[in-house]
């Protein structure tokens, strides 16, 4: 691999694992737009680019969220009983459905792409309502008291879906799905996106490694559809900028973030729509 190509690895890396740690969305918005690039060029077949864009994003974002945890952790920002209901349920979840879509054929790009664009405008019209139209008047509590359960399995779960369909990791969704449903500030929910992602996408990058096989070798390294000289420099972006984004958003105004939430998802959704055509 050649040291351009490293460099944009750990360059996406810095950018996802900072977007991660400020907004709790575990950066797939970065790593699968330039992985599905990579893999186009790389002359993988449609089906093959949505198992290898999963399991390399779904690894990247199994770290990123582990990262800015630990700092959340660091940072008494972080309930175990509330990221436990959810990432049970959310794991469970990732399980079943990964196996459907490594082991059927049914799963296309096509299907990747507009289920990745439902997700991004789902996203969307939640932090424009909050925020544009200033319709957000609900109160919001910095409590974690009590855990309501029912909603944070489902939360888990619609999750573990979005991780398993897209390789985003579900954290755009699930920190507006929260905010919104279980009305926590976006700060908590961040930082309950960070612990709820980590488990389900370690459990599907563990599926991708050790059940499947690709069709042929692309990769020297490559394990399953894991493909470590992809990881791992984009891994050592992450490790230096998560903690820092953590820390950038715990001093930012909430709208800010809800702001630059907006921005980002709009970005993206165009892009997306772009390739569609």
């Amino acid at each position: 691999m050649s040291i351009e190509l490293i460099l944009l690895f750990v360059g996406s890396g810095l950018a996802g694992g900072f977007l991660s740690g400020l907004l709790g969305i575990g950066g797939g918005i970065i790593f699968v737009a330039l992985l599905t690039e990579v893999f186009t060029i790389k002359g993988i077949s449609s089906i093959e680019i949505v198992r290898f864009t999963l399991a390399n994003s779904l690894s990247i974002i199994f770290f990123s969220s582990l990262i800015a945890s630990i700092q959340q952790i660091r940072t008494k920002n972080f309930n175990f009983t509330w990221v436990g209901i959810t990432t049970f349920f959310g794991t469970i979840s990732s399980i079943l459905l990964t196996f459907s879509v490594l082991h059927g054929t049914w799963y296309k790009a096509s299907y990747f792409n507009i289920i990745y664009l439902l997700v991004l405008i789902f996203s969307l019209y939640n932090i424009w309502e909050s925020v544009l139209l200033r319709k957000d008047k609900i109160l919001m509590t910095e409590s974690f008291d009590k855990a309501p359960t029912f909603k944070l399995a489902i939360s888990g779960i619609i999750t573990s879906l979005i991780s398993s369909f897209t390789g985003l990791g579900g954290g755009v969704v699930f920190v507006t799905l929260v905010h919104k449903w279980i009305k926590i500030p976006m700060k908590t929910a961040t930082s309950l996106a960070h612990g709820a992602l980590t488990l389900p996408t370690l459990a599907i990058g563990l599926i991708f490694m050790f059940n499947s096989e690709p069709s042929k070798v692309f990769y020297n390294t490559q394990i399953g559809f894991l493909v470590p000289e992809i990881v791992l420099p984009t891994i050592v972006g992450v490790f230096f900028s998560a903690p820092l984004g953590v820390k950038v958003s715990q001093k930012m105004k909430e709208k800010i973030i809800k702001v630059i939430f907006t921005i980002l998802i709009f970005i993206i959704a165009l892009k997306t729509i772009y390739k569609m055509l």
